[in-house]
């Protein structure tokens, strides 16, 4: 049961820096207008038979802006609502005005659109789970080396050799 337990931490851990690669990941790339994106990453931890898996929940448009889209129609309402973060000041005919452009050209360009890379302070507006997680594998690979859970889950699978014998 303590195996178990071990685990279970080792699991919330490694699932809490993957997500803190994440956020930061996000941060960089300026997908942080309303900071509901980033505030969505979540950490879900679930045991089965089978052992345990780990996921990361996340805001459904956080994986839509993940990896380019094609040109397709975006409600007016949720760019209306987008906009109030990143035209800050401006009148409510302005930012209507400017979510009908952004409308058209997501419908003409798909996303992200060429004007979106002014908000990145680290050149990409892709990808943000492939990096997140590159930003932080050297820790996960130093969680996962030191600890102890998984010492003892590989004894109880390959089996602590006796003298004379190999692992």
């Amino acid at each position: 049961m303590a195996e178990r337990r071990e685990l279970e931490a080792l699991g919330r851990l490694l699932l809490k820096t993957l997500i803190e690669g994440a956020k930061k990941e996000i941060t960089e790339q300026g997908h942080v207008a309303s900071g509901k994106g980033v505030s969505s990453l979540k950490p879900q931890l679930k045991v089965t038979s089978k052992g345990i898996v780990g996921q990361v929940l996340v805001e459904k448009y956080m994986l839509d802006l993940d990896q380019r889209q094609k040109p397709k129609f975006v409600p007016l309402k949720e760019l209306l609502r987008w906009s109030t973060f990143v035209k800050r000041g401006v009148s409510a005919k302005e930012r209507l005005t400017f979510s009908r452009r952004t409308q058209a050209q997501i419908g003409l360009k798909g996303i992200p659109l060429p004007g979106a890379y002014r908000f990145t302070k680290n050149g990409r507006r892709l990808n943000w789970v492939k990096f997140g997680a590159q930003r932080v594998q050297k820790e996960l690979d130093r969680i996962v080396a030191n600890t102890e859970a998984v010492d003892n889950i590989l004894r109880d699978v390959i089996g602590t050799p006796t003298r004379g014998q190999r692992p």
